[in-house]
């Protein structure tokens, strides 16, 4: 929302009668990623343009988290995904039957993961930790210290 209110931008996704549950998430350059529930993670510009989008395995109902290096983390479907800033797939693991929450990296890079089936995985990151960005991660920080600002 602009400084006086009005809109300033929005972007439509196919979902279909999938509801967008997760919350974008910002780097360090300015980029917002975002995760539909139309089963794609979406790069976007401050101006609400689209850089690039790529097509997951299945719908993205957690928040991303971006790592140091620019990596973002997506689960989705029944994968994890390590996604690079420009949109290609770095590598992916399968967390069984999928995720729903958003996942979380440490400090030492370790991912973890809730999954549909009542387990928290941890997965070696190998690209750092949270990225030093305005909003790296669902609730913004390690210490989840994100909240809404009332104007």
């Amino acid at each position: 929302m602009a400084p006086d209110g009005a809109l300033k931008w929005e972007l439509k996704t196919l979902a279909g009668y999938q509801l967008n549950r997760a919350t974008p998430v910002i780097s360090a350059d300015g980029t917002i990623f975002f995760a539909g529930a139309d089963a794609k993670l979406y790069a976007l510009d401050s101006f609400g343009t689209t850089k690039w989008s790529l097509a997951m395995d299945g719908p993205i109902l957690g928040t991303p988290a971006l790592a140091e290096d620019g990596t973002i983390f997506v689960a989705n479907g029944r994968n994890l995904s390590a996604v690079s800033p420009d949109g290609k797939i770095l590598s992916q693991v399968i967390i069984g039957t999928g995720a729903q929450a958003s996942l979380t990296l440490a400090p030492d890079g370790t991912v973890y993961v809730a999954t549909y089936e009542a387990k928290v995985i941890g997965y070696t990151g190998g690209h750092g930790g949270l990225m030093n960005s305005p909003w790296p991660k669902y609730q913004a920080d390690l210490a989840n210290a994100g909240v809404a600002h009332s104007f």
